[in-house]
C-alpha cells in the first residue's frame, strides 16, 4: 500500500478483470444506494443508517455483497454527499 499526501492509503488500481467482476457483481445483486439510506431529511438529503453488524447487513443481500461491492456502495453515497455539500456552499455565497 502507497500513502498519499492526505493520508489516504491507496493501492494498485484494480484491473480490468476485478472491474468487470464488481460490475457483475452489482448487476446480480439487491444491494442498492437506498439499501444505504434510512429516509432523508426536509431538504432531501438521504440519512445514513448505522450499521451495527456488517456481516449480517451483507447476508441480508441476495446473493450476499461482498465488501468490495459495500465499500464501492458507499463510495458512491459518499460521493453524493460531497455533491450536497458543495450545492449547500454555493447557495450560502
Amino acid at each position: 500500500m502507497i500513502s498519499s499526501n492526505d493520508g489516504r492509503i491507496q493501492g494498485k488500481p484494480p484491473s480490468s478483470q476485478e472491474t468487470k467482476s464488481l460490475k457483475d457483481e452489482a448487476e446480480c445483486t439487491s444491494l442498492k444506494l437506498e439499501s444505504l439510506t434510512d429516509g432523508s431529511n426536509e431538504g432531501g438529503i438521504p440519512c445514513v443508517m448505522f450499521i451495527e453488524d456488517i456481516s449480517a447487513f451483507a447476508d441480508s443481500f441476495n446473493p450476499s455483497a461482498s465488501a468490495e461491492l459495500l465499500i464501492g456502495a458507499f463510495s458512491d453515497l459518499f460521493a453524493e454527499f460531497k455533491a450536497y455539500e458543495g450545492n449547500l456552499g454555493q447557495k450560502s455565497k
